[in-house]
């Protein structure tokens, strides 16, 4: 396996791509990282370069080394330049809010992936609750760090469930020096954390029904109620496959051994 980082220009900055080849990679696997969290999140999944899988990781606006302000309709736009920058078959694997930012990618671009992980993610066009105790409550948190306590968020956040459910004391740890590193700087913009902005550089949005980009969707029994829902439903829209498992919303992580199986047989059978 060769590692190296590769520095990618954007029109108002650069992305620095944290890139894992195997010695003849037949496909590319873009890590998306969910809210808080960083490139390091997938550390786990460098295993699936032995898959002939290139792995490419890299930290949203907003989080990690990443000091570009949040916006999710540019992280859209930079997703796309990640995607562009190569000929290889690219599959996005998405946890968290970075699912959500996958699944948005394939409404706008329906036909320029060869596959989409969903892990953990809120599907746009579902109802959903925010304010369900069972999900982060944003609202509470961007009051706080507009009153500049960050520090009281990110504490409170590595207590949540989705922060804590099967993860061990040592990983704990590594999880804080993660959310160490979030900027919250997403959480004081006038525009609603999780939602993109109007930009004519986003082609019009495809109704979920009509994409056929195939999915394999990942199922946490101990992740929020809301969420395990809509993986269901979307699995079905998209005629997907789900990957099961009873550990939380941050299986990837905490058991990457039954998580890189799944992906890997699934990747055999979609770009192999």
């Amino acid at each position: 396996m060769k590692q190296y980082t590769t520095l990618l220009p954007l029109e108002d900055g650069a992305l620095t791509l944290h890139i894992a080849e195997a010695n003849h990679s037949t496909c590319r696997l873009i890590c998306v990282h969910g809210w808080t969290l960083d490139h390091h999140s997938f550390e786990r999944q460098l295993r699936l370069t032995r898959e002939n899988v290139c792995l490419v990781r890299y930290d949203r606006r907003g989080h990690g080394a990443n000091f570009m302000t949040p916006n999710l309709t540019h992280e859209l736009i930079d997703l796309k330049r990640i995607v562009d920058a190569s000929e290889l078959p690219t599959v996005l694997l998405g946890v968290s809010q970075g699912a959500r930012l996958c699944l948005r990618f394939i409404q706008h671009w329906p036909n320029r992936v060869a596959g989409i992980i969903f892990q953990g993610g809120v599907v746009d066009d579902y109802a959903f609750d925010p304010d369900d105790p069972q999900e982060p409550p944003l609202r509470r948190y961007s009051t706080l760090v507009q009153q500049g306590r960050l520090d009281d968020v990110k504490a409170d956040w590595l207590t949540h469930k989705l922060m804590t459910r099967g993860v061990l004391e040592d990983d704990k740890v590594r999880l804080k020096e993660q959310v160490n590193r979030y900027s919250g700087q997403d959480l004081v913009t006038t525009a609603a954390p999780d939602t993109p902005t109007l930009d004519a550089r986003l082609p019009a949005k495809t109704p979920l029904t009509r994409c056929a980009t195939t999915a394999l969707i990942g199922r946490a029994r101990g992740d929020s109620t809301q969420r395990v829902a809509h993986a269901e439903r979307l699995a079905l829209e998209l005629s997907g496959q789900l990957m099961e498992s009873r550990d939380g919303h941050l299986w990837n992580w905490t058991h990457p051994e039954t998580f890189n199986h799944q992906v890997a047989t699934w990747l055999r059978r979609v770009v192999h």
